[in-house]
């Protein structure tokens, strides 16, 4: 009886303490887990936000340093494409030059024509008398003999030096004239190598510069990232609107395309109402199977995936504030972040028979006719 009355004892006691040990045990955890229920301390965000102003700044240097070679590289092609200017005007002006000499040559000539004719027709009598036979010469001729005929044949060549003696100025003219236009033909020659040479120069100025342009691994990755959340747009309008403010720097255009970028016709054009009763503020252009699609001038790729009903989609975005957009590729040879110059290949069209390339064009939030932009540009 008395352990029965032990035992009840200690469980009475027991359970009268367990509150307090589990409430001792709730304030110790309280006081372990109370920062992260308060949230992120003071300090700590403001280190994060010095942290995020550092990786700002580096970021804006890296554009800085890179607009910076660009423009330099802008620079040394402005300075050339002004040498070569300066080059094709000498050469139209050489060209003038060229085509006066012909009118001054054509002049002499014509004024040396009558008495050319007179000299080759007595140069031609005189060629077929010395090779005439004597009885045909007598036969023909009021000359009957050897003696007769070599006295006509040197008043003949005597005629021909007097006519030449006469016109020698108008001859040596028309050959002075002609050693004019050869060095001024040789001098365009060398001019125009010198201008490829110059070109020459200026694509590799310019291939510098698309290299440049490409973005570097964490840029591209940040504009990767916000094609990614632009393709969550419900329009164009808004995707496009969710690029702007951007601090990328773009350089001037200097490649432009005058022709459609594909293959093919135009069965849609601007403006035009489909069955749907809406209008098309684009073209389409029917083309054939796996048919590259070139852009139509400089800019760079901000989209390059598949969007809402427009299928595959790319859009470049040019310098002057348009955007060039394509859809209906089966894929794309470029991705978000490259500089497309004018004229390169963006993607394919897909296997079917027939495929169509829509073609849009938009500035300042508003599509433009593509087939006015390319005349326009």
């Amino acid at each position: 009886m008395r352990n029965v009355l032990a035992l009840l004892s200690f469980m009475i006691a027991t359970a009268l303490m367990a509150p307090v040990c589990v409430a001792e045990q709730a304030k110790s955890l309280n006081a372990v887990v109370s920062p992260v229920a308060q949230g992120t301390s003071d300090e700590e965000m403001r280190l994060l936000e010095l942290k995020r102003q550092e990786e700002e700044r580096k970021r804006k240097q890296r554009i800085a340093k890179r607009v910076a070679k660009i423009k330099k590289l802008e620079a040394e092609m402005a300075k050339t494409d002004s040498l070569i200017m300066s080059l094709s005007d000498k050469m139209s002006a050489i060209e003038k030059d060229i085509d006066q000499l012909y009118e001054q040559e054509d002049a002499a000539r014509l004024k040396l024509q009558g008495k050319l004719a007179l000299f080759n027709a007595t140069a031609m009598q005189i060629a077929r008398l010395e090779r005439m036979p004597l009885e045909a010469m007598a036969a023909a001729t009021n000359l009957r003999s050897g003696y007769d005929r070599k006295s006509v044949v040197e008043s003949g060549r005597k005629s021909l030096s007097s006519i030449i003696y006469q016109n020698r100025d108008d001859i040596y003219k028309i050959q002075e004239i002609r050693m004019q236009r050869q060095d001024k033909m040789d001098e365009i020659e060398g001019l125009r190598h010198k201008m490829l040479d110059e070109r020459k120069s200026v694509q590799n100025l310019f291939d510098k510069q698309v290299e440049l342009l490409s973005k570097d691994s964490s840029l591209k990755a940040d504009l990767m990232l916000k094609a990614q959340q632009t393709k969550q747009s419900k329009t164009v309008t808004d995707l496009l609107e969710r690029y702007e403010g951007r601090d990328d720097y773009l350089p001037p255009v200097r490649h432009v395309l005058k022709k459609l970028p594909v293959k093919g016709q135009v069965v849609e054009v601007y403006n035009q109402r489909k069955p749907s009763g809406l209008f098309s503020r684009g073209i389409r252009i029917e083309t054939v199977a796996k048919e590259p699609v070139v852009g139509l001038k400089d800019g760079r790729v901000i989209y390059s995936d598949t969007f809402r009903d427009y299928g595959f989609m790319v859009i470049v975005e040019h310098s002057d504030g348009s955007h060039t957009l394509y859809s209906g590729m089966e894929k794309s040879s470029i991705t978000v972040g490259d500089f497309a110059p004018a004229g390169q290949v963006l993607g394919f069209m897909s296997p079917n028979k027939r495929p169509e390339l829509y073609l849009e064009v938009r500035k300042s939030g508003k599509t433009i006719d593509p087939v006015k932009y390319l005349a326009l540009n």
